[in-house]
């Protein structure tokens, strides 16, 4: 089973399920317990035990597993022998000569109490290099005895493999590779950690540029309105930097834009449409002059034209201005 290169075939061994054996074979394989945790809960109910005991370090023997659940060996069968041990599949799980009831802890005998006991104390290193060098020593013995019927006795014996050898090779590279896959382990962590450290700094960075982003375009803002407030009004600006899609506009404002329109309505609507300039439309424009305000039969919006308009006259337009108006 998982865990050892062998099933157990020792005197010193004892089977965790306490069921009769009286027409069980003498010659019984062990198999520790498998390490997966679901499996392992399996084996346990199928031992049906109320005791005290470690399941980690015990062991089942193979009279209570069908034949089905072995893994066959090839070479035995190939070369016409019995094997020492037997191995089972992964996902065994032992259906024969089981326990009826839950054996209490003082039912189960002295005896097996104390070998169970000694099983526990042995490490699984020493125990797996004992069963590997008994099971790989039988095996070449009744290799070379029945290496005769594979082969002429004109030919060369087959090359004997040394087992014991192998496994001290694959132990070797096991452990390197254990040591390797720590170091890994250990890079990924280190990996992993200054990655997270990164991504914190990468956060706290785009927060400072949007902080930035933000700081700018109102430092810009601050500044455009400053240079720009004795050109446009505040309407303007704020269409201009595109803070209202809609305003309304004063009636100073409309006054000085009627002022252009008064000049020329084609200029009017190319400043407008074409420059882009923020102005009033023309319609806004319709409807400031039907509210034109009157008082004392003077027109006080006239007269802020008349204002706009005299700035930028020759004395002789101001006459003919005047001249026009009092007629």
């Amino acid at each position: 089973m998982e865990g050892l290169p062998e099933d157990l075939t020792s005197n010193d061994l004892v089977c965790s399920m306490y069921a009769p054996m009286s027409s069980v074979d003498v010659e019984r394989s062990f198999s520790m317990f498998p390490k997966n945790l679901t499996l392992q809960k399996e084996w346990i109910l199928k031992c049906k035990r109320a005791d005290s005991w470690n399941p980690s370090s015990s062991f089942i023997c193979s009279a209570h597993f069908k034949n089905d659940e072995f893994i066959r060996d090839l070479q035995a069968e190939l070369l016409g022998y019995a094997p020492k041990g037997r191995r089972l599949k992964p996902d065994a799980i032992p259906t024969l000569n089981l326990p009826g009831l839950c054996i209490q802890g003082n039912q189960v005998s002295t005896s097996a109490s104390n070998r169970s006991k000694r099983m526990e104390a042995k490490s699984s290193k020493q125990a797996h290099d004992e069963i590997i060098t008994m099971a790989l020593n039988t095996e070449i013995q009744s290799s070379s005895n029945k290496s005769t019927l594979l082969y002429d006795s004109t030919e060369e014996p087959p090359e004997i493999i040394d087992y014991k050898c192998l496994y001290r090779d694959l132990l070797k590279d096991h452990d390197k590779l254990k040591t390797d896959l720590s170091l890994q382990q250990n890079e990924l962590i280190s990996i992993k950690n200054a990655n997270e450290s990164l991504i914190k700094i990468n956060e706290s960075l785009r927060k400072q540029i949007k902080q930035l982003s933000v700081n700018k375009a109102r430092n810009i803002e601050i500044q455009a309105r400053k240079y720009l407030s004795s050109v446009f009004s505040q309407n303007q600006l704020d269409l201009m930097m595109k803070k209202k899609k809609k305003v309304h506009w004063s009636r100073d404002e409309i006054s000085k834009a009627y002022t252009l329109r008064y000049f020329s309505k084609r200029a009017y609507i190319y400043v407008k449409n074409e420059l882009n300039y923020p102005l009033p439309g023309i319609s806004s424009l319709q409807r400031w002059a039907k509210s034109i305000d009157l008082r004392n039969g003077v027109l006080r919006d006239v007269l802020k034209i008349m204002k706009l308009n005299g700035e930028g006259m020759q004395d002789v337009e101001e006459v003919d201005w005047m001249t026009t108006l009092h007629l």
